[in-house]
């Protein structure tokens, strides 16, 4: 009897071994896999979840800078949360890309834009409002998408274009992250062009090849898929450094304005 009851002894605790041995190791289990896979999903779910933000916030920005160039507010001010990366404001400079306007009877006009945009420190998107537009593209990704167009104007009925460029820039250039109140204002008259028959025109867009040696997007799929589509039907003829587009309506334009806006950022 004696010898039976040390057996059972030893049998019991072999199974309490070999049954906190499987717990921990379905446990252990268990944390490698969140490890693994969970938590890769959750921080990509975030970092998605902040673009998507900052999507919304530079809507709401394009909205202000409407709101001064074609309302004549003079002054708006909004505030935005910056989460996953960091707001900045790009001063136009050599290294900017271009916008070029030349008409068959006209001169041509160059511009080239400021911007705000926003970069994502985890997954490289970029969220730019750039001449009035809303883009998106992933650092070294091909390709490029516009959220929201700009508010260029074609009327049919009385054939004129209307495209208003608009120039963002600061006196220095600002970087900001977390909670930020963005602060803009016009501080000078448009510029205005205006052509009376203009002819077929031209709208170029890319880069300066005497700074950019290799080709880069720069939103270049952007624009070319704003200007080629329905609104405009646009004719694209590509370059290795910028793409040209002719607009040629049915009727030939009876006039083309041409305004560049300067908004100026106070503060971010």
């Amino acid at each position: 009897m004696r010898s039976n009851n040390q057996s059972g002894k030893k049998v019991s605790g072999v199974s309490e071994t070999i049954g906190y041995i499987i717990i921990f190791g379905i446990m252990m289990t268990g944390i490698a896999l969140v490890s693994i896979y969970g938590y890769p999903l959750l921080v990509n779910q975030q970092a998605t979840s902040n673009i998507q933000n900052m999507e919304r916030n530079m809507i709401s920005l394009q909205t202000d800078v409407n709101s001064l160039t074609f309302k004549n507010v003079p002054y708006k001010e909004s505030t935005v949360q910056v989460s996953g990366g960091t707001l900045s404001v790009d001063i136009p400079d050599a290294s900017t890309p271009f916008f070029r306007i030349i008409p068959q009877n006209g001169a041509p006009i160059s511009f080239q834009p400021g911007n705000i945009h926003y970069l994502d420190d985890s997954q490289g998107a970029y969220v730019e409002l750039l001449n009035g537009a809303v883009v998106q593209r992933f650092n070294g990704q091909v390709g490029s998408a516009m959220i929201s167009d700009p508010r260029w104007y074609y009327d049919p009925g009385q054939h004129i274009l209307v495209i208003p460029w608009i120039n963002i820039t600061a006196d220095s250039s600002f970087a900001v992250s977390g909670i930020s109140t963005v602060q803009m204002a016009i501080t000078e008259p448009p510029l205005e062009y205006t052509y009376n028959n203009p002819g077929t025109v031209d709208i170029s867009y890319g880069q300066d090849p005497a700074v950019h040696p290799l080709s880069d997007d720069l939103y270049r799929t952007a624009w070319s898929n704003y200007l080629t589509g329905s609104k405009y039907g646009m004719t694209k003829s590509p370059d290795v450094f910028w793409d040209n587009y002719t607009f040629s309506p049915s009727t030939p334009l009876s006039q083309l304005v041409v305004k560049i806006y300067t908004v100026r950022i106070l503060n971010l």
